[in-house]
């Protein structure tokens, strides 16, 4: 695995009120982060969205499982592993997800992370989370024979 991938793991893999502060040694000035709810640009926005992420989370770590790079690109698939004061009773809670990251040098200037949305927040919301699982389980029990079952929240 090649030095930039590296540089970002370890970043990630213990994500607590302290990380944001190194992000300026990860992300490029101009970086723009995206996940399925924000479009963050800029890294003084994208450290004060970790700031508030992490002062919200009780802890939060990253499992890196696969990871590609070839020229300024790289994916990295991952497992998140974060409890929330709000969520599952602050139980632990595990989701999967993949990054497409794009560089500038030695420093992220793009990053885009992908995941379920409903296996993050929804799933576990006490009255949501029940609409979400028994819809997910009417669409897998509406697709064709040869569909994979539906996801189970961990």
């Amino acid at each position: 695995m090649q030095a930039k991938c590296q540089t970002l793991m370890a970043f990630y893999r213990s994500f607590d009120t302290s990380t944001w502060r190194q992000a300026r040694s990860v992300y490029h000035p101009q970086a723009v982060f995206i996940d399925p709810i924000h479009r963050i640009e800029g890294l003084e926005s994208i450290e004060s969205y970790f700031r508030q992420m992490s002062e919200n989370l009780i802890s939060c770590q990253f499992e890196f499982t696969h990871s590609m790079e070839q020229g300024d690109e790289a994916f990295l698939r991952w497992v998140m592993r974060y409890r929330h004061p709000r969520l599952r009773g602050g139980a632990e809670i595990a989701m999967p997800g993949i990054s497409r990251l794009r560089f500038s040098g030695d420093k992220v200037i793009e990053h885009e992370d992908c995941y379920d949305m409903g296996a993050m927040v929804y799933e576990h919301v006490p009255l949501i989370g029940r609409v979400v699982r028994w819809l997910r389980t009417r669409l897998a029990d509406d697709a064709p024979e040869s569909a994979v079952a539906p996801v189970q929240p961990s």
